[in-house]
């Protein structure tokens, strides 16, 4: 029989040190077992809170959710593709959706679209109860 596990069969160490060592050895082995259920404690305390912001459905839909900010920061790009196109939203409804009809952009008060070299204009439709263009 082959034994996968080489420290399987070893003898037990046996305890050649006086009773004064073995009471500190007890003393130390305490402080690094606390230590280690602290170490646990946290972690778990982590996972739930990585529990109660990310769901993943049955489906393989994910949800990620904050009370305040959520933040994703890369050091070359970001890319968020969806095959029937993207809508970013919020809660005072302005969206910016891409899809592949075209971008739709709905502003909830204005618009500002900033330039730092050339700015074409095409094909351009505006929808707005006071508008007023600009050449």
């Amino acid at each position: 029989m082959m034994i996968k596990n080489p420290m399987r069969n070893l003898a037990a160490p046996t305890n050649h040190t006086a009773p004064a060592m073995a009471a500190g050895t007890q003393a130390n082995l305490q402080q690094q077992l606390q230590a280690a259920n602290q170490k646990i404690a946290d972690l778990d305390a982590r996972v739930r809170q990585l529990e109660s912001a990310v769901y993943v459905a049955a489906n393989g839909d994910v949800e990620i959710s904050s009370a305040s900010n959520v933040r994703v920061i890369a050091g070359q790009r970001v890319e968020i593709i969806g095959d029937q196109g993207v809508t970013a939203r919020d809660a005072l409804g302005n969206s910016l959706g891409l899809n592949a009809t075209g971008v739709t952009v709905t502003a909830a008060m204005k618009v500002v679209v900033n330039s730092g070299s050339q700015t074409r204009r095409g094909p351009l439709t505006c929808y707005s109860p006071r508008s007023s263009r600009g050449g």
